[in-house]
């Protein structure tokens, strides 16, 4: 069902056929009746409502005899993605399932429907029908006989809140794929960084880069150039979709034309219409070669100027996004360091933090509580590293490793992370795998093999009462030893959705009474140290 629909479907279902012919009748539109469910929908939703639901005055009744004809009738709805948003359901259907059995049935293929439990009789109290169908605002009790408005009045407010509830959902849903699918970008590009600086032959490095960028940016038009050793002359090394004869005419000057011109600037083109473009026409001087809508990005490693990547003729003809830029600035940046051939330790990080930052803020946007968590609990276990005598290197290793330390919650399902209650045993031990994820995340990649380590240990405790290892004491590095201390202090002093942050005092005490127990006594005495200055 499109989001944008109104569902106004409602099940009957009741073993007495003049109870169908009731509901027919008072679920049939009147003008008097009509004018007093408009003045309830006006004061419960406001003017705009009868606009909007106004096609819900007329229902689509359907009817049930019995509780498993009803369950049938659902499972045929939802499988047609037709679901029905109320149920109007008899407490008394011998031989069969009650009314309660048949709600708990239809609820188990359909969760989200709204039900109306019709009665005359006292058969269940309140507490026994919670005890069966759980707490929860779907259901509401409507004694026999009833008043045609009240019917009335019961279908508007439960089928308005299905709809409202539904596009709820739906924009959720929405906000969740798009999420997923800025994780998997991400993703990618951490693992095209990866596998960049593993190539060593120019050829191969420009072919995969053209490849990954035809991928991502969806283009059938790309160019490497790069300059010669004299910085005299830009030429096209490696391309798709340009015919042979151009690339061997083209020869650009730096500072002649849109090539030139990105070359030596440090800022990456967008151009969607050369006509609108602040940038003259006669920039467009080879257009076979490069016409709008084009993205030309600098490739500069070390402060050096090596060339430009040009990406144009996006598939159906689209125009290039703020996210095709912001992909084209990080590739442009990842190959330009290898094509320069003096990737350092320091370039190679400085690369990958930006990109892990990004994963793990996109992570913790699934849940408002844990935003900045990791940035918080980096700064931490640095300041911890330095007071215990870490050289900046090392204690930057621990902070590095702090920032991600949660990125292998991208595995665990969005609504165990943002649980407002307790977990169950199997939520937890679904939440037990993160470390496990966040090491295989980061296990490519050469430099950070000490922080693999420390992410995956560091839910660890000396006790040995940590996962995912269960390692105690001295089998614990000193590194997973300090995150698991900045960790804990963060994740206590922080709102949760289940619990307000603890007191400073009750934060402390926790931390003192398990220090030589669960955490490492060194590591907790130089945390107070730095809070304390």
């Amino acid at each position: 069902m499109n989001k944008a629909d109104n569902n106004n479907r409602i099940l009957i279902i009741d073993d007495n056929p003049l109870i169908h012919n009731d509901f027919k009748k008072i679920l049939t539109d009147s003008k008097k009746d009509s004018e007093k469910v408009d003045n309830l929908e006006r004061f419960l939703f406001g003017d705009e409502s009868i606009k909007q639901y106004n096609m819900n005055k007329t229902y689509l009744l359907e009817y049930a005899f019995s509780g498993d004809q009803a369950l049938k009738m659902v499972e045929k709805a939802k499988n047609e993605d037709n679901p029905f948003a109320l149920a109007f359901v008899d407490v008394r259907m011998p031989p069969g399932w009650d009314g309660i059995e048949t709600i708990a049935k239809i609820w188990e293929v359909d969760p989200y429907m709204e039900v109306a439990i019709c009665t005359a009789y006292a058969d269940y109290s309140w507490d026994e029908i919670v005890s069966k169908l759980g707490y929860t605002d779907q259901i509401i009790i409507i004694k026999k006989p009833f008043e045609k408005i009240e019917v009335k009045q019961l279908a508007t407010a439960l089928v308005q809140k299905w709809n409202s509830t539904h596009k709820a959902r739906s924009y959720v849903k929405e906000i969740e794929t798009t999420l997923q699918k800025k994780i998997e970008t991400i993703t990618m590009i951490i693992e095209f960084a990866n596998k960049l600086n593993t190539l060593k032959n120019l050829d191969d490095i420009c072919s995969y880069i053209i490849e990954f960028v035809a991928t991502l940016i969806q283009s059938e038009r790309i160019s490497i150039m790069l300059v010669d050793e004299k910085k005299q002359f830009l030429t096209i090394v490696k391309s798709i979709g340009i015919p042979k004869e151009i690339i061997n005419d083209i020869i650009i000057k730096p500072g002649e034309g849109i090539a030139g011109k990105v070359f030596l600037s440090d800022s990456l083109l967008v151009v969607n219409n050369i006509e609108n473009s602040e940038y003259p026409k006669n920039y467009s001087t080879f257009d076979s070669f490069l016409c709008a809508p084009f993205i030309c990005a600098p490739l500069k490693g070390n402060k050096i100027n090596l060339g430009v990547i040009n990406v144009t003729n996006k598939r159906k003809n689209a125009s290039f996004t703020a996210e095709d830029e912001h992909i084209m600035s990080y590739i442009s940046c990842a190959a330009a360091v290898t094509l320069n051939n003096q990737l350092n330790e320091m370039k190679l990080e400085e690369t990958f933090l930006g990109s892990i930052k990004a994963l793990a803020g996109a992570i913790e946007a699934k849940d408002p509580y844990t935003k900045g968590h990791s940035e918080r609990v980096s700064t931490l276990a640095q300041n911890i590293a330095l007071e215990l005598g870490f050289s900046k290197d090392n204690a930057k290793i621990v902070a590095f490793a702090a920032l991600v330390h949660d990125i292998g919650k991208i595995g665990i399902p969005g609504y165990i992370l943002s649980k407002p209650g307790s977990l169950s045993e199997e939520e937890f031990e679904q939440i037990k795998k993160h470390p496990e994820i966040g090491e295989n995340i980061l296990k490519d990649i050469k430099f950070l093999t000490k922080v693999k380590e420390i992410v995956r240990h560091h839910h660890e405790r000396l006790d040995g009462s940590g996962y995912p290892d269960g390692l105690v004491k001295a089998n614990i590095s000193i590194e997973a030893r300090i995150l698991a201390v900045a960790d804990t202090y963060d994740a206590m002093k922080s709102d949760r959705p289940y619990r307000k942050g603890l007191p400073l005092e009750k934060i402390n005490n926790e931390l003192m009474e398990n220090s030589g127990i669960k955490y490492d006594f060194e590591c907790v005495q130089a945390l107070f140290r730095h809070l304390n200055r």
